[in-house]
C-alpha cells in the first residue's frame, strides 16, 4: 500500500501537470505562431546554438548574473536560493536511487518516495553502514533547506517590512512564502522525529544539524514516535501537494518553470533588436506569452524606470503592467476562472490598464536590466495592439491616425510643405526634391521637416552632405511618415500603406544608401522595411565622410556630453559612431554622463507619450537634464531631433539662470566644426 505522503505528492504532481498543461495550451491558443515556435525550438536543440543556450541558462537562470550586476545581494541570495531548491530535490532523488527501496523499485515509485527519503532512510540503511556518503547526504539536505528558509525569510523581510516592491502585497505573495516555509518546516520536524524514532546517535544525527536540533527539543516529551513521524511526513506530503498544485495557478510560483524559458528564448538576441512581426490578428507570439508568465516581479525594472520615478504608479512600469496583464489573461483563459466562471475585466479596469501602458515611453531601459531578459519593448507594442483591437486606447491616437492618413505626416500639416526647411539653407537648392536619381537619399522625418525647434537638424545634415560632395536627394512631399508613431501606438496595419509608398519612392530614385537623422525612422526602416539598400543613421554616414577625408573638421573649444537616443542606442545598437564623430573634432572635451549606452536615460519623447499627455515628456526630460548638468558640460549633444526638442522644451521652463545648458544635434556640432 502506498504511503499517505507519497499519495499526496502523486496527487499534487498530477494537478501541477494538468494545470501547467492548461497554461501552456493557453499560450498557443492566444498566440499565433505555434508551428514557428516548435520549429525554432527544434532548430535550437539540434544546432551549435545549444551551447549558447546552455550558457545563457546557467548564467541567468541559476547564477542570475544580470541581476547580480544590478544588485549584488539580491543576485547572490536568489541564486543561492534557487540552487538550493534544485539541490534538495536532486540529492534526495539521487540517494533514493542508491539506497535500498522501502517499496516497489519502479521509477515512478522512486520518484514519489524520493522527497520523503529521510522518513525511511535509517530503516533501510543500518546505522553502522551509513558512512561518509550518508553523512554528506544529511548535511547537504539540511544545508540546502537552511538556505531556502533563509531566502524565504529574506523575501518576506523585503516584502512586508521594507516594502521595497512597487506592487501591493497580494494573497499570491503571502501564500507562496507560507506554503514553502510550512512545507520545509514540517519536513524538518519529520526528519527530527525520524532521528528519534531510529535512535540515531549524535555522531550521525549532528550531520542533520537542523533536524537534530529539533529532535533535541522533542526528546524530553513522551511520544509515539512511529505515529508522530508518519503524521509529520504525511502533513509534509500534503503541504508539498498543495504547493505543487498552486505552482501553475500562482504567478509567484509559475515563473519557476517559465523564467528559464524566457532566458533561453532571448539568448540569441543581438544589439539591434528585431521586432516580432506577425500577419495574424492575434497580438502575442508564444515567446511573449511565456514572457508575460515569466516575470519574476523583482521590481528591478521599476528601479530603473524614469516614468515610475515620476508617477510612482506600478501600472506604468512593466512589473505592474505584466501583473495586470496576467490577471486579465487568467480571468479570460485561466483554469480557475473557467471552472468558477469568473467575469472578464470590466471596461473601467481595462481603461486603467490602458492608461498605464500608454504612459510608458517604450525606451527599453527595463529590458536591459531585466534579470531574465524580457523584451519589454516588443511586448509593449503587442500589448498596445491588443488594446487597440479591443478599443481601449487614448482617443488622441485617432487624431494622429487620421492626420497621417490624410496628410501623410503626424502633425496634420500639408505635406507639400515638407521641404520648406530647405529655404533655411545658405544656398537653397530646389533641385534636391526634383532629382530622379541619386546615390544617397536623405529621409528627413516628420518632426524635423515641420517643427521649427528642430529644423536646424536637416539644415545641418544637408550642408554636411554638400561639404562632403555627396550626390543626395530628398523626397520632399513624396516622403510620407515612416509609420513608427502608428506602429508603436498599436496600429501596425495602418502603417502598411506608408511603408509601401516610401519603399517605392526610394526605389524610384535608384539610391544605394538611405540616411536618417531621426533614430525612430532609422529603426523603422531597419526593422520594418524590406529594402535592399544600405541604411545608415546620419551619425554613421558623417563618420564615414570624416574617415574618408571628405570633410575637414576645425577645432572647437567646448566641453560636451552625449545623450544616447533610445531608438539609436538601445534599440538599434548604435553607440560608438556618434562618439567617434565627437572625438574626431579637435579641441573638444568630451565627458560621459553617469548613465550612458545601454543604461542611458530616456528624454521622455518616445512611445507616443506626448500624444497622451503633452506635458509628461518634459517631466521625464528633467531627469536627463539634471544628469547632464552633473557632468559639468556646457552642451548636450544628441543624435535625435525628438531628444533635442524635448530637452529644449523642458529647459525653456527653467529660470534662465538655472539653465545655461545648450542642446544640439550631432550634425549641428559637426557643421560648426566644419565652418570654424
Amino acid at each position: 500500500m502506498i504511503a499517505l505522503y507519497a499519495l499526496f505528492f502523486a496527487m499534487g504532481t498530477i494537478a501541477c501537470v494538468l494545470f501547467g498543461a492548461w497554461n501552456v495550451a493557453t499560450w498557443f491558443k492566444v498566440a499565433d505562431d505555434f508551428r514557428r515556435t516548435i520549429r525554432n525550438a527544434i532548430r535550437s536543440v539540434f544546432s551549435r546554438r545549444i551551447l549558447r543556450l546552455a550558457k545563457a541558462f546557467f548564467s541567468n537562470s541559476l547564477l542570475f548574473t544580470r541581476l547580480t550586476k544590478e544588485s549584488m545581494t539580491r543576485g547572490v541570495v536568489i541564486s543561492a536560493f534557487l540552487i538550493s531548491y534544485i539541490g534538495v530535490i536532486l540529492i534526495n532523488h539521487l540517494m533514493a536511487e542508491l539506497v535500498p527501496k522501502i517499496g516497489p523499485e519502479d521509477p515512478v515509485s522512486i520518484f514519489l518516495y524520493a522527497p520523503f527519503l529521510p522518513s525511511y532512510f535509517f530503516e533501510v540503511v543500518p546505522l553502522g553502514a551509513i558512512g561518509p556518503l550518508g553523512n554528506l547526504y544529511g548535511f547537504a539536505d539540511n544545508s540546502f533547506m537552511a538556505v531556502i528558509i533563509f531566502g524565504e525569510v529574506w523575501f518576506a523581510y523585503r516584502r512586508f517590512i521594507l516594502k521595497e516592491s512597487p506592487l501591493k502585497t497580494t494573497f499570491a505573495d503571502v501564500s507562496a512564502i507560507i506554503l514553502t516555509v510550512a512545507w520545509l518546516l514540517m519536513r524538518l520536524v519529520g526528519e527530527g522525529v525520524s532521528l528519534l524514532q531510529y535512535n540515531v546517535p549524535a555522531s550521525i544525527g549532528s550531520y542533520w544539524f537542523l533536524a537534530y536540533g529539533i529532535s533535541q527539543v522533542l526528546k524530553p516529551f513522551t511520544l509515539d514516535l512511529a505515529y508522530v513521524a508518519y503524521t509529520m511526513w504525511s502533513l509534509s506530503g500534503l503541504l508539498l501537494a498543495i504547493f505543487m498544485t498552486s505552482i501553475p495557478l500562482n504567478s509567484k510560483l509559475w515563473h519557476i518553470f517559465t523564467a528559464p524559458l524566457v532566458v533561453l528564448a532571448n539568448a540569441r538576441r543581438g544589439q539591434e533588436v528585431k521586432i516580432e512581426t506577425r500577419s495574424s490578428t492575434r497580438a502575442f507570439s508564444v515567446k511573449q506569452m511565456v514572457e508575460i508568465d515569466g516575470c519574476l516581479s523583482c521590481g528591478i525594472c521599476a528601479d530603473n524606470c524614469e516614468v515610475y520615478s515620476e508617477t510612482a504608479n506600478p501600472g506604468t512600469v512593466y512589473v505592474g503592467i505584466l501583473k495586470n496583464l496576467r490577471s486579465i489573461m487568467r480571468r479570460r483563459h485561466g483554469p480557475i476562472a473557467k471552472i468558477l466562471r469568473q467575469e472578464e475585466p470590466t471596461a473601467t479596469e481595462l481603461k486603467l490598464f490602458s492608461r498605464g501602458v500608454y504612459y510608458c515611453t517604450l525606451c527599453a531601459r527595463c529590458r536591459e536590466v531585466c534579470p531574465i531578459g524580457i523584451d519589454t519593448r516588443s511586448l509593449g507594442r503587442a500589448i498596445r495592439e491588443l488594446l487597440v483591437s479591443e478599443g481601449h486606447y487614448p482617443a488622441n491616437f485617432n487624431l494622429m491616425r487620421d492626420a497621417v492618413a490624410s496628410t501623410h505626416n503626424i502633425l496634420g500639416l500639408p505635406n507639400s510643405e515638407r521641404a520648406m526647411w530647405v529655404e533655411y539653407l545658405p544656398n537653397p537648392d530646389e533641385t534636391l526634391t526634383k532629382k530622379t536619381h541619386a546615390e544617397v537619399a536623405y529621409f528627413v522625418g516628420c518632426m524635423s521637416s515641420f517643427s521649427p525647434t528642430v529644423q536646424d537638424v536637416p539644415v545641418a545634415v544637408a550642408q554636411i552632405l554638400k561639404h562632403g560632395g555627396v550626390d543626395f536627394a530628398i523626397l520632399g512631399e513624396n516622403e510620407w511618415c515612416c509609420g513608427y508613431p502608428l506602429v508603436w501606438a498599436g496600429m501596425r496595419r495602418e502603417a502598411e500603406e506608408l511603408r509601401k509608398s516610401n519603399t517605392k519612392r526610394i526605389a524610384d530614385l535608384g539610391v544605394k544608401t538611405a540616411i536618417f537623422s531621426c533614430p525612430s525612422c532609422y529603426h523603422s526602416w531597419k526593422t520594418e522595411y524590406d529594402v535592399d539598400i544600405e541604411i545608415l543613421h546620419h551619425s554613421q554616414y558623417i563618420l564615414r565622410l570624416i574617415r574618408e577625408g571628405k570633410i575637414q573638421l576645425k577645432p572647437l573649444n567646448a566641453t560636451v556630453t552625449y545623450h544616447d537616443p533610445c531608438d539609436l542606442g538601445r534599440n538599434s545598437g548604435v553607440y560608438e559612431a556618434p562618439r567617434d564623430v565627437i572625438r574626431s573634432i579637435p579641441g573638444l572635451s568630451f565627458t560621459e554622463m553617469g548613465f550612458n549606452r545601454e543604461k542611458a536615460l530616456c528624454c521622455g519623447g518616445g512611445g507616443d507619450v506626448e500624444v497622451v499627455d503633452e506635458n509628461f515628456p518634459g517631466a521625464i526630460a528633467k531627469q536627463l537634464i539634471s544628469l547632464a548638468k552633473e557632468t559639468g558640460a556646457e552642451t548636450v549633444v544628441t543624435a535625435c531631433q525628438q531628444c533635442k526638442r524635448t530637452m529644449l522644451k523642458a529647459l525653456s521652463k527653467e529660470a534662465p539662470e538655472r539653465s545655461p545648458l545648450k542642446v544640439v544635434d550631432l550634425a549641428e556640432l559637426v557643421l560648426k566644426s566644419i565652418e570654424g
